[in-house]
Protein backbone atom coordinates (compact mmCIF):
# COMPACT_ATOMS: atom_id res chain seq x y z
CA UNK A 1 0.00 0.00 0.00
CA UNK A 2 1.01 3.65 -0.83
CA UNK A 3 2.17 6.02 2.47
CA UNK A 4 0.84 8.86 3.15
CA UNK A 5 3.67 11.12 2.53
CA UNK A 6 3.58 12.85 6.12
CA UNK A 7 3.09 9.96 8.23
CA UNK A 8 5.96 9.09 10.83
CA UNK A 9 8.99 7.03 9.88
CA UNK A 10 11.35 6.03 12.37
CA UNK A 11 14.29 6.02 9.81
CA UNK A 12 16.33 9.36 9.79
CA UNK A 13 16.78 11.05 6.46
CA UNK A 14 20.66 9.22 5.17
CA UNK A 15 23.47 11.59 3.58
CA UNK A 16 25.52 8.92 2.86
CA UNK A 17 25.78 4.65 2.83
CA UNK A 18 28.43 2.37 2.06
CA UNK A 19 28.45 -0.74 -0.25
CA UNK A 20 31.68 -3.27 -1.13
CA UNK A 21 33.39 -0.87 -3.90
CA UNK A 22 33.15 2.40 -1.21
CA UNK A 23 31.22 4.84 0.35
CA UNK A 24 28.16 7.08 -1.82
CA UNK A 25 27.79 10.51 0.05
CA UNK A 26 25.37 13.51 -0.53
CA UNK A 27 26.49 16.74 -0.30
CA UNK A 28 25.17 20.07 -0.28
CA UNK A 29 21.20 20.83 -1.14
CA UNK A 30 19.37 22.85 -3.64
CA UNK A 31 15.74 23.28 -4.88
CA UNK A 32 14.00 24.62 -8.06
CA UNK A 33 11.19 26.39 -7.55
CA UNK A 34 8.05 24.59 -7.57
CA UNK A 35 4.90 26.29 -7.86
CA UNK A 36 2.51 24.28 -6.71
CA UNK A 37 4.12 23.74 -3.67
CA UNK A 38 1.20 24.19 -1.61
CA UNK A 39 -1.08 21.50 -3.06
CA UNK A 40 -1.35 18.91 -0.78
CA UNK A 41 0.00 15.57 -2.74
CA UNK A 42 -2.64 13.49 -0.81
CA UNK A 43 -6.04 13.45 0.72
CA UNK A 44 -7.27 11.86 3.83
CA UNK A 45 -10.57 9.44 2.67
CA UNK A 46 -12.61 6.71 4.42
CA UNK A 47 -9.99 4.35 2.56
CA UNK A 48 -6.90 6.08 3.63
CA UNK A 49 -4.99 8.74 1.62
CA UNK A 50 -5.62 9.23 -1.97
CA UNK A 51 -3.55 11.18 -4.55
CA UNK A 52 -5.45 14.65 -5.24
CA UNK A 53 -6.62 15.12 -8.42
CA UNK A 54 -4.95 18.60 -8.75
CA UNK A 55 -1.50 16.74 -8.41
CA UNK A 56 -2.08 14.31 -10.75
CA UNK A 57 -3.13 17.01 -13.26
CA UNK A 58 -0.56 19.52 -12.94
CA UNK A 59 2.47 17.55 -11.36
CA UNK A 60 3.16 14.35 -12.82
CA UNK A 61 6.34 12.34 -11.88
CA UNK A 62 9.53 14.07 -12.14
CA UNK A 63 11.67 11.78 -14.44
CA UNK A 64 15.24 11.70 -16.00
CA UNK A 65 16.64 11.10 -19.00
CA UNK A 66 20.07 11.19 -20.57
CA UNK A 67 22.16 11.19 -23.20
CA UNK A 68 25.85 10.85 -24.22
CA UNK A 69 27.04 13.00 -26.85
CA UNK A 70 30.60 11.76 -28.30
CA UNK A 71 33.10 14.06 -28.81
CA UNK A 72 36.69 14.55 -27.65
CA UNK A 73 35.32 15.29 -24.29
CA UNK A 74 31.81 13.24 -24.16
CA UNK A 75 29.47 15.11 -22.78
CA UNK A 76 26.23 14.17 -20.86
CA UNK A 77 22.93 15.88 -21.34
CA UNK A 78 20.14 15.34 -18.56
CA UNK A 79 16.47 16.36 -19.30
CA UNK A 80 14.34 16.44 -16.62
CA UNK A 81 10.62 18.00 -15.76
CA UNK A 82 9.18 19.85 -12.85
CA UNK A 83 5.43 20.51 -13.22
CA UNK A 84 4.84 22.31 -16.53
CA UNK A 85 8.41 23.01 -17.30
CA UNK A 86 11.24 21.10 -19.18
CA UNK A 87 14.91 21.47 -17.91
CA UNK A 88 17.95 20.49 -20.16
CA UNK A 89 21.45 20.65 -19.26
CA UNK A 90 24.78 19.24 -19.00
CA UNK A 91 25.97 16.47 -15.86
CA UNK A 92 28.97 19.12 -15.05
CA UNK A 93 27.03 22.23 -15.27
CA UNK A 94 25.18 20.70 -11.73
CA UNK A 95 28.08 20.42 -9.70
CA UNK A 96 29.47 24.32 -11.40
CA UNK A 97 26.27 26.05 -10.72
CA UNK A 98 23.32 25.03 -8.44
CA UNK A 99 21.02 28.05 -9.23
CA UNK A 100 20.05 26.90 -12.89
CA UNK A 101 21.81 29.40 -14.25
CA UNK A 102 23.57 26.90 -16.53
CA UNK A 103 20.80 25.64 -18.17
CA UNK A 104 20.99 24.22 -21.56
CA UNK A 105 17.04 24.62 -22.45
CA UNK A 106 14.17 25.32 -19.91
CA UNK A 107 10.68 25.50 -21.10
CA UNK A 108 7.19 26.50 -19.95
CA UNK A 109 3.91 24.82 -21.24
CA UNK A 110 0.79 26.43 -20.59
CA UNK A 111 -2.19 24.07 -20.28
CA UNK A 112 -0.27 20.72 -20.21
CA UNK A 113 2.34 19.03 -18.28
CA UNK A 114 4.86 17.49 -19.46
CA UNK A 115 4.76 13.61 -18.00
CA UNK A 116 7.87 11.92 -19.80
CA UNK A 117 10.98 12.37 -22.50
CA UNK A 118 13.56 10.35 -23.64
CA UNK A 119 16.51 11.36 -25.75
CA UNK A 120 17.62 9.96 -29.20
CA UNK A 121 20.85 8.70 -28.67
CA UNK A 122 21.39 7.32 -32.49
CA UNK A 123 23.03 10.55 -34.37
CA UNK A 124 23.47 12.46 -31.40
CA UNK A 125 26.49 14.98 -31.88
CA UNK A 126 27.43 17.92 -30.33
CA UNK A 127 25.12 19.81 -33.42
CA UNK A 128 22.32 18.97 -32.22
CA UNK A 129 20.09 15.53 -30.92
CA UNK A 130 16.19 14.87 -30.92
CA UNK A 131 14.40 15.41 -27.78
CA UNK A 132 11.22 13.75 -27.71
CA UNK A 133 8.31 14.73 -25.17
CA UNK A 134 4.97 13.39 -24.09
CA UNK A 135 2.34 15.16 -22.69
CA UNK A 136 -0.62 14.72 -20.17
CA UNK A 137 -3.61 16.08 -23.06
CA UNK A 138 -1.97 13.57 -25.08
CA UNK A 139 0.47 15.86 -27.62
CA UNK A 140 3.87 14.99 -28.50
CA UNK A 141 6.70 17.40 -29.30
CA UNK A 142 10.32 16.92 -30.79
CA UNK A 143 13.18 19.47 -29.62
CA UNK A 144 16.63 20.05 -30.00
CA UNK A 145 17.85 21.69 -26.90
CA UNK A 146 21.25 22.56 -28.97
CA UNK A 147 20.30 24.11 -32.17
CA UNK A 148 16.60 25.29 -29.86
CA UNK A 149 15.12 26.25 -33.81
CA UNK A 150 13.87 22.78 -33.81
CA UNK A 151 10.64 21.40 -33.16
CA UNK A 152 7.45 19.34 -34.09
CA UNK A 153 3.98 18.85 -32.96
CA UNK A 154 2.63 15.51 -33.28
CA UNK A 155 -1.38 14.39 -32.42
CA UNK A 156 -1.72 18.46 -31.70
CA UNK A 157 -5.19 18.00 -32.12
CA UNK A 158 -5.68 14.97 -30.56
CA UNK A 159 -7.58 13.23 -32.93
CA UNK A 160 -5.46 10.30 -32.67
CA UNK A 161 -5.31 9.70 -28.71
CA UNK A 162 -6.72 12.16 -25.65
CA UNK A 163 -5.25 10.31 -23.26
CA UNK A 164 -1.78 11.03 -21.44
CA UNK A 165 1.09 9.56 -22.84
CA UNK A 166 2.34 7.53 -19.61
CA UNK A 167 6.01 6.71 -21.71
CA UNK A 168 8.09 7.72 -24.49
CA UNK A 169 11.15 5.73 -26.17
CA UNK A 170 12.91 5.91 -29.52
CA UNK A 171 13.15 3.01 -30.74
CA UNK A 172 17.04 1.53 -30.45
CA UNK A 173 19.25 1.98 -33.76
CA UNK A 174 16.28 3.93 -35.14
CA UNK A 175 17.31 7.70 -36.13
CA UNK A 176 13.80 8.57 -36.81
CA UNK A 177 11.36 6.17 -35.11
CA UNK A 178 10.03 6.52 -31.55
CA UNK A 179 7.10 4.86 -29.42
CA UNK A 180 4.66 6.09 -27.54
CA UNK A 181 2.45 4.82 -24.56
CA UNK A 182 -0.92 5.87 -23.22
CA UNK A 183 -3.32 5.48 -20.58
CA UNK A 184 -5.46 4.42 -22.45
CA UNK A 185 -3.63 1.31 -23.45
CA UNK A 186 -2.69 1.74 -26.73
CA UNK A 187 0.83 2.28 -28.10
CA UNK A 188 1.53 4.01 -31.85
CA UNK A 189 5.09 4.09 -33.60
CA UNK A 190 5.64 7.99 -35.42
CA UNK A 191 7.99 8.66 -37.82
CA UNK A 192 9.53 11.89 -36.74
CA UNK A 193 10.25 12.51 -40.77
CA UNK A 194 6.28 12.03 -41.57
CA UNK A 195 3.16 14.03 -41.13
CA UNK A 196 0.04 12.74 -39.01
CA UNK A 197 -2.34 10.99 -40.45
CA UNK A 198 -6.26 12.86 -40.41
CA UNK A 199 -9.25 11.16 -39.18
CA UNK A 200 -7.84 9.59 -36.00
CA UNK A 201 -8.62 5.97 -34.74
CA UNK A 202 -10.74 5.22 -38.03
CA UNK A 203 -7.85 5.11 -39.98
CA UNK A 204 -6.51 1.84 -38.98
CA UNK A 205 -6.90 -1.53 -39.91
CA UNK A 206 -6.09 -4.90 -38.62
CA UNK A 207 -2.14 -5.64 -39.24
CA UNK A 208 -1.49 -8.56 -36.78
CA UNK A 209 -3.24 -10.14 -33.67
CA UNK A 210 -2.22 -12.13 -30.52
CA UNK A 211 -3.21 -13.25 -27.12
CA UNK A 212 -4.61 -9.79 -25.56
CA UNK A 213 -2.99 -7.60 -27.76
CA UNK A 214 -3.82 -6.24 -31.30
CA UNK A 215 -1.58 -4.69 -34.08
CA UNK A 216 -3.16 -1.98 -36.53
CA UNK A 217 -1.47 -0.29 -39.51
CA UNK A 218 -2.45 3.43 -40.68
CA UNK A 219 -4.75 2.97 -43.76
CA UNK A 220 -3.88 5.45 -45.92
CA UNK A 221 -2.72 6.11 -49.74
CA UNK A 222 0.89 7.62 -48.71
CA UNK A 223 2.73 6.76 -45.18
CA UNK A 224 1.67 8.93 -42.59
CA UNK A 225 1.77 8.96 -38.79
CA UNK A 226 1.49 6.88 -36.84
CA UNK A 227 3.09 3.72 -38.84
CA UNK A 228 1.50 1.19 -36.52
CA UNK A 229 -0.64 1.01 -33.48
CA UNK A 230 -0.93 -1.54 -30.44
CA UNK A 231 -3.73 -2.21 -28.33
CA UNK A 232 -3.26 -4.09 -25.27
CA UNK A 233 -6.85 -3.82 -24.15
CA UNK A 234 -8.29 -1.10 -21.45
CA UNK A 235 -6.11 -1.35 -18.68
CA UNK A 236 -3.35 1.71 -18.61
CA UNK A 237 0.59 0.88 -20.07
CA UNK A 238 2.48 2.74 -17.19
CA UNK A 239 5.65 2.20 -18.61
CA UNK A 240 7.95 0.09 -21.14
CA UNK A 241 11.51 -0.50 -22.53
CA UNK A 242 13.39 -1.69 -25.15
CA UNK A 243 16.00 -4.40 -24.19
CA UNK A 244 19.72 -3.26 -24.63
CA UNK A 245 20.17 -6.15 -27.83
CA UNK A 246 17.44 -3.98 -29.68
CA UNK A 247 15.19 -7.16 -30.25
CA UNK A 248 12.41 -7.36 -27.54
CA UNK A 249 9.85 -4.89 -25.83
CA UNK A 250 8.98 -5.07 -22.24
CA UNK A 251 5.48 -3.45 -21.15
CA UNK A 252 4.03 -3.09 -17.47
CA UNK A 253 0.55 -2.06 -17.47
CA UNK A 254 -1.99 -1.40 -14.72
CA UNK A 255 -3.84 -4.75 -14.52
CA UNK A 256 -0.25 -6.31 -13.12
CA UNK A 257 0.73 -7.67 -16.15
CA UNK A 258 4.33 -8.10 -17.69
CA UNK A 259 4.54 -8.54 -21.88
CA UNK A 260 7.44 -9.42 -23.06
CA UNK A 261 7.14 -8.94 -27.04
CA UNK A 262 9.69 -9.86 -29.74
CA UNK A 263 9.37 -6.43 -31.05
CA UNK A 264 10.15 -7.12 -35.02
CA UNK A 265 7.48 -9.93 -35.10
CA UNK A 266 4.90 -8.51 -33.09
CA UNK A 267 4.55 -11.58 -30.76
CA UNK A 268 4.09 -12.34 -27.48
CA UNK A 269 7.24 -14.47 -26.02
CA UNK A 270 6.30 -14.17 -22.07
CA UNK A 271 4.77 -12.82 -19.29
CA UNK A 272 4.33 -12.37 -15.67
CA UNK A 273 1.71 -11.55 -12.90
CA UNK A 274 1.69 -9.35 -9.85
CA UNK A 275 0.27 -10.44 -6.63
CA UNK A 276 -2.00 -7.82 -7.19
CA UNK A 277 -2.05 -4.19 -8.00
CA UNK A 278 -0.59 -2.57 -10.70
CA UNK A 279 3.32 -3.15 -11.80
CA UNK A 280 4.85 0.40 -12.18
CA UNK A 281 8.13 0.24 -13.81
CA UNK A 282 10.71 -1.69 -14.78
CA UNK A 283 14.07 -2.37 -16.34
CA UNK A 284 16.24 -4.63 -18.59
CA UNK A 285 19.45 -6.19 -17.34
CA UNK A 286 22.49 -5.18 -19.61
CA UNK A 287 22.61 -8.51 -21.27
CA UNK A 288 19.01 -8.82 -22.31
CA UNK A 289 18.95 -11.74 -20.18
CA UNK A 290 16.49 -11.11 -17.24
CA UNK A 291 13.42 -7.91 -16.65
CA UNK A 292 13.48 -7.16 -13.44
CA UNK A 293 9.47 -5.16 -12.42
CA UNK A 294 8.07 -3.50 -9.56
CA UNK A 295 4.63 -1.90 -8.84
CA UNK A 296 1.63 -1.63 -6.08
CA UNK A 297 2.45 -5.24 -4.59
CA UNK A 298 6.03 -3.41 -3.07
CA UNK A 299 8.40 -6.90 -3.88
CA UNK A 300 10.73 -6.25 -6.78
CA UNK A 301 9.88 -9.32 -9.26
CA UNK A 302 12.84 -10.89 -11.63
CA UNK A 303 11.52 -12.33 -15.37
CA UNK A 304 14.35 -14.62 -17.00
CA UNK A 305 14.04 -14.07 -20.89
CA UNK A 306 15.81 -18.17 -20.82
CA UNK A 307 13.32 -19.67 -18.94
CA UNK A 308 10.44 -17.31 -19.81
CA UNK A 309 8.96 -17.33 -15.92
CA UNK A 310 9.36 -15.22 -12.80
CA UNK A 311 12.62 -16.88 -11.30
CA UNK A 312 12.77 -14.61 -8.23
CA UNK A 313 11.43 -12.04 -5.96
CA UNK A 314 12.85 -9.45 -3.50
CA UNK A 315 11.15 -7.96 -0.42
CA UNK A 316 13.11 -4.75 0.51
CA UNK A 317 10.55 -1.53 0.38
CA UNK A 318 8.11 -0.98 2.50
CA UNK A 319 5.34 0.89 -0.22
CA UNK A 320 5.17 0.96 -3.99
CA UNK A 321 7.97 0.43 -6.48
CA UNK A 322 8.26 3.60 -8.31
CA UNK A 323 11.16 3.05 -10.35
CA UNK A 324 14.13 0.21 -11.16
CA UNK A 325 17.61 0.44 -12.93
CA UNK A 326 20.14 -2.14 -13.87
CA UNK A 327 24.02 -0.74 -13.13
CA UNK A 328 25.74 -1.55 -16.23
CA UNK A 329 29.22 -0.34 -14.74
CA UNK A 330 28.95 -2.51 -11.80
CA UNK A 331 27.76 -5.75 -13.70
CA UNK A 332 30.65 -8.17 -13.49
CA UNK A 333 30.67 -11.15 -16.27
CA UNK A 334 31.81 -14.73 -15.37
CA UNK A 335 33.80 -13.33 -12.28
CA UNK A 336 35.45 -15.22 -9.42
CA UNK A 337 34.19 -12.77 -6.56
CA UNK A 338 32.66 -9.49 -7.21
CA UNK A 339 34.07 -6.19 -7.98
CA UNK A 340 35.17 -4.45 -4.94
CA UNK A 341 35.16 -7.38 -2.77
CA UNK A 342 38.08 -9.46 -1.10
CA UNK A 343 38.87 -12.83 -2.74
CA UNK A 344 37.06 -15.71 -1.31
CA UNK A 345 38.22 -18.37 -3.12
CA UNK A 346 39.39 -19.57 0.26
CA UNK A 347 36.50 -19.16 2.55
CA UNK A 348 33.13 -19.55 0.27
CA UNK A 349 31.56 -23.27 1.00
CA UNK A 350 32.71 -26.14 -0.79
CA UNK A 351 29.16 -27.05 -2.15
CA UNK A 352 28.66 -23.91 -3.15
CA UNK A 353 32.03 -23.18 -5.06
CA UNK A 354 31.35 -27.10 -6.65
CA UNK A 355 28.18 -26.32 -8.23
CA UNK A 356 29.68 -22.59 -9.26
CA UNK A 357 33.19 -24.27 -10.74
CA UNK A 358 34.53 -22.02 -8.67
CA UNK A 359 33.39 -18.81 -10.16
CA UNK A 360 29.95 -16.78 -9.41
CA UNK A 361 29.16 -16.07 -13.08
CA UNK A 362 27.72 -12.95 -13.97
CA UNK A 363 26.40 -11.11 -11.01
CA UNK A 364 24.33 -7.71 -11.47
CA UNK A 365 23.89 -4.40 -9.29
CA UNK A 366 20.20 -3.24 -9.27
CA UNK A 367 19.36 -0.19 -8.18
CA UNK A 368 15.10 0.45 -6.87
CA UNK A 369 13.18 3.58 -4.90
CA UNK A 370 9.73 3.74 -4.01
CA UNK A 371 7.49 5.79 -2.40
CA UNK A 372 8.42 4.81 0.58
CA UNK A 373 10.99 7.71 0.05
CA UNK A 374 13.61 4.73 0.35
CA UNK A 375 16.65 3.63 -2.94
CA UNK A 376 17.10 -0.37 -2.32
CA UNK A 377 20.85 -2.03 -4.01
CA UNK A 378 20.49 -5.27 -4.99
CA UNK A 379 23.32 -7.79 -6.02
CA UNK A 380 21.45 -10.68 -8.16
CA UNK A 381 23.55 -13.85 -9.47
CA UNK A 382 23.22 -15.48 -12.44
CA UNK A 383 23.30 -18.90 -10.98
CA UNK A 384 21.08 -18.35 -8.05
CA UNK A 385 18.45 -17.02 -11.02
CA UNK A 386 19.16 -19.88 -13.50
CA UNK A 387 19.76 -22.83 -11.33
CA UNK A 388 18.01 -21.96 -7.94
CA UNK A 389 19.08 -23.65 -4.44
CA UNK A 390 17.94 -27.51 -3.72
CA UNK A 391 16.03 -28.07 -0.49
CA UNK A 392 19.08 -29.19 1.18
CA UNK A 393 21.27 -26.29 0.69
CA UNK A 394 20.14 -22.65 2.50
CA UNK A 395 22.46 -20.44 1.26
CA UNK A 396 22.83 -16.74 3.72
CA UNK A 397 25.37 -14.12 2.04
CA UNK A 398 24.79 -10.89 4.12
CA UNK A 399 26.97 -7.68 3.49
CA UNK A 400 28.64 -8.04 7.11
CA UNK A 401 32.26 -8.95 7.47
CA UNK A 402 31.90 -12.36 8.90
CA UNK A 403 28.65 -13.95 6.47
CA UNK A 404 28.12 -17.13 7.01
CA UNK A 405 26.80 -19.87 4.39
CA UNK A 406 25.24 -22.78 5.46
CA UNK A 407 24.64 -26.38 4.04
CA UNK A 408 23.42 -29.52 4.85
CA UNK A 409 27.09 -30.45 5.41
CA UNK A 410 28.20 -27.58 7.79
CA UNK A 411 29.04 -23.97 7.97
CA UNK A 412 31.65 -21.70 7.32
CA UNK A 413 32.65 -18.19 7.25
CA UNK A 414 32.82 -15.97 3.92
CA UNK A 415 34.08 -12.34 3.24
CA UNK A 416 31.74 -12.14 0.50
CA UNK A 417 28.57 -9.31 0.22
CA UNK A 418 25.69 -10.84 -2.10
CA UNK A 419 22.66 -10.09 -1.15
CA UNK A 420 20.95 -12.49 1.49
CA UNK A 421 19.13 -15.35 -0.49
CA UNK A 422 16.77 -17.13 1.48
CA UNK A 423 15.87 -20.94 0.74
CA UNK A 424 12.15 -20.89 0.10
CA UNK A 425 11.67 -24.27 -1.74
CA UNK A 426 10.99 -26.76 0.44
CA UNK A 427 7.11 -27.76 0.32
CA UNK A 428 6.16 -25.48 3.70
CA UNK A 429 2.73 -25.83 5.03
CA UNK A 430 0.49 -22.65 5.54
CA UNK A 431 1.07 -21.16 8.51
CA UNK A 432 -0.88 -20.93 11.05
CA UNK A 433 -0.84 -17.61 12.67
CA UNK A 434 -0.80 -15.04 9.39
CA UNK A 435 -1.39 -11.79 11.36
CA UNK A 436 2.65 -10.57 11.42
CA UNK A 437 2.67 -11.66 7.67
CA UNK A 438 2.64 -8.47 4.44
CA UNK A 439 -0.18 -9.02 2.22
CA UNK A 440 2.09 -10.43 -0.53
CA UNK A 441 2.71 -13.12 1.66
CA UNK A 442 -0.59 -14.18 3.06
CA UNK A 443 -1.70 -13.94 -0.81
CA UNK A 444 1.04 -15.97 -1.44
CA UNK A 445 -0.10 -19.11 0.50
CA UNK A 446 -3.17 -19.41 -1.14
CA UNK A 447 -4.35 -23.11 -2.22
CA UNK A 448 -6.06 -23.93 -5.62
CA UNK A 449 -9.69 -24.08 -3.20
CA UNK A 450 -8.51 -20.77 -1.88
CA UNK A 451 -8.36 -18.73 -4.76
CA UNK A 452 -11.52 -19.98 -6.21
CA UNK A 453 -12.46 -17.79 -3.40
CA UNK A 454 -10.36 -15.12 -3.53
CA UNK A 455 -11.43 -14.56 -7.14
CA UNK A 456 -11.10 -10.78 -6.72
CA UNK A 457 -7.59 -10.66 -6.89
CA UNK A 458 -7.07 -12.95 -9.77
CA UNK A 459 -9.76 -11.29 -11.99
CA UNK A 460 -9.76 -7.45 -13.20
CA UNK A 461 -11.25 -5.13 -15.50
CA UNK A 462 -8.43 -4.95 -18.23
CA UNK A 463 -7.93 -8.88 -18.23
CA UNK A 464 -11.13 -9.43 -20.35
CA UNK A 465 -11.14 -7.00 -23.97
CA UNK A 466 -13.48 -4.75 -24.95
CA UNK A 467 -15.92 -7.28 -27.33
CA UNK A 468 -16.79 -4.11 -29.46
CA UNK A 469 -13.25 -4.56 -30.68
CA UNK A 470 -12.28 -6.33 -33.52
CA UNK A 471 -9.71 -8.59 -32.05
CA UNK A 472 -10.62 -11.69 -29.97
CA UNK A 473 -11.63 -12.04 -26.30
CA UNK A 474 -8.83 -14.00 -24.17
CA UNK A 475 -9.18 -15.27 -20.80
CA UNK A 476 -5.89 -15.11 -18.63
CA UNK A 477 -7.29 -16.52 -15.34
CA UNK A 478 -5.54 -20.06 -15.57
CA UNK A 479 -2.74 -17.90 -16.39
CA UNK A 480 -1.90 -15.56 -14.24
CA UNK A 481 -3.70 -17.20 -11.67
CA UNK A 482 -1.67 -17.33 -7.85
CA UNK A 483 0.37 -20.16 -7.71
CA UNK A 484 0.90 -20.60 -11.74
CA UNK A 485 4.30 -20.34 -13.45
CA UNK A 486 3.47 -16.69 -14.87
CA UNK A 487 2.37 -15.53 -10.75
CA UNK A 488 4.66 -17.86 -8.15
CA UNK A 489 4.22 -17.71 -4.50
CA UNK A 490 6.71 -16.94 -2.62
CA UNK A 491 7.54 -20.07 -0.94
CA UNK A 492 8.11 -21.16 -4.65
CA UNK A 493 10.90 -19.02 -5.42
CA UNK A 494 14.18 -17.59 -4.32
CA UNK A 495 12.98 -14.60 -1.73
CA UNK A 496 15.98 -11.80 -1.82
CA UNK A 497 17.11 -9.21 0.50
CA UNK A 498 18.55 -5.75 -0.57
CA UNK A 499 22.46 -4.89 0.59
CA UNK A 500 21.47 -1.46 1.73
CA UNK A 501 17.58 0.28 2.32
CA UNK A 502 18.25 3.35 3.22
CA UNK A 503 15.61 6.56 3.22
CA UNK A 504 17.43 9.59 0.93
CA UNK A 505 14.32 11.95 0.96
CA UNK A 506 11.34 13.03 2.83
CA UNK A 507 9.32 12.86 -0.23
CA UNK A 508 8.37 10.18 -2.62
CA UNK A 509 11.10 8.79 -5.26
CA UNK A 510 10.09 8.95 -8.86
CA UNK A 511 13.55 7.70 -10.80
CA UNK A 512 16.47 6.32 -10.78
CA UNK A 513 19.79 6.69 -13.36
CA UNK A 514 22.88 5.32 -13.06
CA UNK A 515 25.84 6.90 -14.87
CA UNK A 516 29.29 6.68 -15.72
CA UNK A 517 30.58 8.26 -12.37
CA UNK A 518 27.48 8.81 -10.74
CA UNK A 519 23.54 7.77 -9.98
CA UNK A 520 20.82 10.61 -9.91
CA UNK A 521 17.34 10.10 -8.34
CA UNK A 522 14.51 12.50 -9.00
CA UNK A 523 12.01 13.50 -5.57
CA UNK A 524 8.04 14.01 -6.21
CA UNK A 525 9.44 17.51 -3.92
CA UNK A 526 11.32 18.43 -7.67
CA UNK A 527 14.51 17.75 -6.33
CA UNK A 528 17.63 16.00 -7.89
CA UNK A 529 19.90 13.94 -5.86
CA UNK A 530 23.10 13.44 -7.42
CA UNK A 531 25.24 10.72 -6.01
CA UNK A 532 28.72 10.26 -6.89
CA UNK A 533 30.28 7.04 -6.82
CA UNK A 534 34.04 6.34 -4.87
CA UNK A 535 36.69 5.57 -6.52
CA UNK A 536 39.31 2.77 -5.42
CA UNK A 537 42.77 3.66 -5.00
CA UNK A 538 45.89 1.73 -6.16
CA UNK A 539 46.72 1.48 -1.89
CA UNK A 540 43.54 0.75 -0.59
CA UNK A 541 42.39 3.59 0.30
CA UNK A 542 38.72 5.15 -0.44
CA UNK A 543 38.49 8.54 -2.46
CA UNK A 544 34.58 10.19 -2.01
CA UNK A 545 33.90 12.46 -4.30
CA UNK A 546 31.52 14.96 -3.01
CA UNK A 547 27.79 14.53 -4.72
CA UNK A 548 24.65 17.37 -5.28
CA UNK A 549 21.79 17.26 -4.38
CA UNK A 550 19.63 20.15 -7.17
Amino acid sequence: MALAPNSSMPDEVRCSFTLREGAYKLATRHEFSKPMRNIPAYSQTTTGYQPTNQVAAVNPHVRVSSVIIPSSNSVTLLCYNFGKEIHVCSQSSLKQSSDGSRILDKRFYKGTSPTCHDFNSTGACMDGVLLAIGFSAGQIQLIDPIRKDYTKLYNEDRLIEKTRVTCIKWVPESSNQFLVSYESGKMYIYNEELTCVKGGASSFQTFKSGEGYSVYTCKTKSTRNPLYKWDLGESCINEFEFSPCAQYLAVVTRDGLLRVFNYNEMEVIGIGKSYFGSLLCLAWSPDSKFVAVGGEDDPITIWSMSERKIVARGQGHKSWVAALAFDPYITAFDSEYPIGSDSVDDNVDSKLKTETNGKFGTWYRLGSVGQDAQICMWDLMEDTLKHPISKRVSVLVTQSANSTVSSTSGSSNSKSSFSRVTNLFSKETTPSDTSDLTLSQRLSYLTLSDRKKEDKYKKGPALQRDRNTSARSVNFEDLIAIGSVHCPRLNERPLLEPLICKKVALERLTSIQFLEDCFIQSCQDDILYVWQRPRRLVNGATEIREGTMV
